[in-house]
């Protein structure tokens, strides 16, 4: 998720340019010099003239501190430069500046132009509009509505479509998916994060406690790893057995943090 990861990395440059700050207030006067002799280094200060003050190889505090001084100059310069990009990229995923940027024009040139980037609502319609093949449901298959009023194969399917549908996240269940392997699968749901564009799979295994289910499921999550699609990144699972229902909490969290 683009904006939390920008999140991340900003708040992680302030921790250092607080750190550095810190420090600042035992930085000695100064800058290190430093001259390689045939048997080890000499140090000196430079003062602002340009003077250079032999230092002792035994003040070892000293030349630390000056090292560190210019060590901690180089980094809060990348720092603040980093911070300030970070910055504008925040403001720009939080404001969609570059969705927004076809309303500029007025009604009579916007119906002409088509945009690169579209909204969050305008990509979501766009991507619940798209048609996509699902796989087969052969007759006389127990299956379970949703209140969406789809039919899917278990129980705890239909709690997983209806927890998405409830709280207004985009999916499609079962739909036919080519990965880079070039093997089609059917996943059970493909979900998409309306805020970052970004799809993932879910899979839901429900009979773990079965051992030739769960060999399967070692299959599949492998084959989804080979073609890119890792736990985690693009792709979630959820699990159950007889013994371990599917825990609403769980889902409730992973829904929070991958789609919400």
């Amino acid at each position: 998720m683009l904006i939390e990861e920008l999140r991340k990395k900003k708040a992680s440059l302030i921790k250092i340019l607080s750190a550095i700050e810190r420090n600042a207030a035992r930085r000695p006067d100064g800058k290190l010099w430093c001259s390689k002799k045939s048997d080890g280094i000499d140090y000196y200060i430079v003062d602002d003239s340009g003077k250079l003050t032999y230092i002792s190889r035994k003040d070892t505090g000293l030349i630390s501190a000056l090292a560190q001084k210019e060590y901690d100059e180089k980094m809060q310069e990348e720092c603040e430069r980093e911070l300030s990009l970070v910055d504008r990229l925040i403001e720009a995923e939080e404001n969609k500046t570059l969705s927004t940027k076809i309303d500029e024009l007025n009604y009579g040139k916007r119906k002409w132009a088509k945009p690169y980037v579209l909204s969050g609502e305008e990509f979501r319609a766009k991507w619940e509009s798209e048609e996509y093949k699902r796989k087969e449901i052969r007759p006389g298959t127990t299956t379970f509505e949703t209140m969406r009023g789809e039919s899917v194969r278990s129980k705890s399917e239909k709690i997983i479509a209806d927890y998405l549908y409830s709280k207004g996240i985009p999916y499609k269940y079962e739909r036919a998916t080519m990965l880079p392997g070039g093997q089609l699968i059917y996943a059970d749901f493909t979900v998409l994060n309306v805020r970052t564009g970004q799809e993932y799979i879910l899979e839901h295994f429900g009979i773990m406690d079965n051992p030739e289910y769960a060999a399967g499921t070692v299959r599949k999550i492998n084959t989804y790893i080979k073609n890119g699609y890792l736990p985690g990144d693009r792709l979630i699972v959820l699990f159950e057995s007889s013994q371990f229902p599917l825990n609403q909490e769980v889902l409730e969290i992973i829904v929070k943090k991958y789609f919400m």
